[in-house]
């Protein structure tokens, strides 16, 4: 959601690991890495209300000088003419939301709504309540989300409109005289619905919750702790809904708050953020809460339950550009998009983002000083490593904990070399090693080892014990590859190899292949080989 009144009125080292903080209160000190994206970069104007990215990969942003669709390299503008009516209808655009149906909705500042045409390029203008006597009230949107009917709910400046899209029809719900009991204020900021249905929305006077049966929005009785203060004489810039369906909501001046529609529990984040103002809230996909505040960008992190501090560096550009925070959004990627105030975008993406060392672990793996890892692999809160010479280490993203799996000379039932290529994990939670003695099973449960290794006795045993590879395909089974031109599939229930070459496969593979680097499976469950030789 794009904040109301900044919008209307104004080889691996093994220790290191993924952490994105500029100033964390939980892991690590070390900074982010955001690209910036200005006006220099065809961004239209560098304030930036809202984001949507569509089913096509478009990410379309909406700023204060006409509408911007970005294909990750160019950008295209939409502005209106006053001599085409299939123009988009104003140049203030505030909001952007493609609904279940894939079509694109374009809220405006005083100017309604907009339908886009993909084929044309061109637009529907939508007048809102045209006849009423509050129209153009009623034409300066806020905000668009979709309830489970297909309904679209548009905010706008004095009230919210249901827009019933199977029939072109607006239901308006605004406090009047008449009927004071269906709006708690006509000021509404913000609008979110639950994965149950609900909706909620914030105001002028709280959070008030939709009542389907009343046809209208209800309050939430709080008192904040511990200010004594009634939420119902509040104003609530923002609003979140987490992944157990619990209310996050920001205010000026008392700072973030945590309510639980079930339990009734409140909680109060005041010494954990550095600003008691916030005004923009965004869940992500991953649980995380991202908090926009004048003084800065923060983050909850949903996993280890610890806040993270991103501030402006000026003498560093891959800092967030500005810490006045207008709009936040993330795309079907994973990747952030931060507008800010005056200066445009700037685009976060956690797999490109900047390392740091996990709290505790240099200590903790003082014994491995030229520990070398070969492969890793992520199993729910835990990275497991594969290395060169010291076997399976596992690392716990909680609290940092290690475990390590070694192979000890003449125990059958440790791991089977100390040099371990790749890590797997099959359907029933069951971790596969493969390794330079051959190919090791290991039940997280027991702790318990399964070894495999080559016997020339036995055809159905591994051909070689020099394995450089271990996959699952799409229907859980485990494969093998070799340093050689030897694959292979375990069958389970005979704990044997049904063993394949790709040279006896097909004579007219060259014969100079001597190993298997990689193999995939695409989506048609065919499989593909990369070798060390073209065919």
């Amino acid at each position: 959601m794009q904040n109301f009144f900044l919008k209307y009125f104004s080889p691996f080292l093994i220790s290191l690991f993924f952490c994105p903080n500029t100033i964390a209160y939980g892991q690590c000190n070390t900074q982010a890495v955001f690209e910036r994206i200005s006006v220099e970069h065809g961004l239209s104007q560098g304030t930036v209300n809202a984001f949507c990215q569509d089913s096509h990969g478009f990410l379309w942003v909406a700023t204060n000088s006409g509408l911007n669709r970005y294909d990750g390299v160019n950008f295209k503008h939409f502005i209106t003419s006053t001599t085409d009516t299939s123009s988009v209808s104003s140049d203030i655009i505030t909001a952007i939301f493609e609904d279940s149906k894939q079509r694109l909705w374009i809220g405006t500042k005083d100017a309604g709504l907009n339908l886009y045409n993909r084929k044309t390029e061109t637009f529907t203008r939508i007048t809102i309540n045209p006849e009423a006597i509050n129209s153009a009230a009623q034409n300066q949107v806020v905000s668009i989300r979709e309830d489970m009917q297909g309904n679209l709910w548009i905010v706008f400046v004095g009230g919210i409109n249901k827009f019933v899209t199977d029939r072109d029809e607006f239901v308006t719900y605004i406090n009047t005289d008449n009927n004071p009991n269906v709006l708690p204020s006509n000021l509404i900021l913000d609008i979110e619905i639950t994965r149950k249905g609900d909706i909620f929305i914030s105001t002028g006077k709280g959070i008030a919750c939709y009542n389907a049966k009343e046809d209208s929005f209800e309050p939430l009785t709080i008192t904040l702790q511990p200010h004594n203060v009634n939420l119902n004489s509040l104003l609530v810039n923002s609003i979140a809904i987490d992944l157990n369906d619990d209310i996050w909501f920001g205010l000026s001046g008392y700072g973030l708050y945590k309510y639980s529609p079930e339990s009734g529990k409140i909680e109060w984040y005041a010494d954990t953020l550095q600003s008691t103002d916030i005004y923009e809230l965004h869940k992500a996909a991953n649980g995380d809460i991202w908090i926009g505040t004048l003084n800065g960008l923060y983050r909850y992190d949903w996993q280890v339950r610890e806040f993270s501090a991103f501030k402006n560096d000026p003498f560093n550009t891959s800092t967030i550009s500005n810490n006045a925070i207008n709009s936040i959004y993330e795309d079907k990627q994973g990747v952030i998009w931060v507008g800010v105030i005056g200066l445009g975008i700037n685009k976060y993406n956690p797999r490109k983002s900047s390392f740091c060392e996990v709290k505790n672990l240099s200590r903790k793996l003082a014994d491995f000083p030229t520990l070398t890892a070969k492969s890793f692999y992520e199993v729910d809160n835990d990275i497991w490593i594969g290395t060169f010479g010291e076997g399976v280490i596992r690392v716990s993203y909680s609290n940092s904990e290690i475990l390590q799996l070694k192979h000890i000379v003449g125990d059958s039932t440790s791991l089977p070399d100390g040099y371990v290529y790749q890590i797997t994990k099959t359907p029933d939670g069951i971790m596969w090693f493969a390794t330079h003695g051959g190919i090791s099973s290991y039940n997280p449960k027991d702790q318990t080892f399964k070894n495999f290794r080559g016997n020339p006795k036995n055809p159905k045993s591994l051909p070689f014990n020099f394995i450089s590879g271990v996959f699952v395909d799409s229907k859980g089974d485990l494969w093998y590859r070799t340093f050689m031109d030897y694959f292979g599939k375990l069958d389970p229930h005979e704990d044997s190899f049904q063993n394949y070459s790709i040279v006896e496969l097909d004579t007219a593979v060259n014969k100079d292949i001597s190993s298997i680097t990689d193999f995939y499976e695409d989506s048609n469950g065919v499989f593909w080989l990369g070798t060390n030789k073209p065919h």
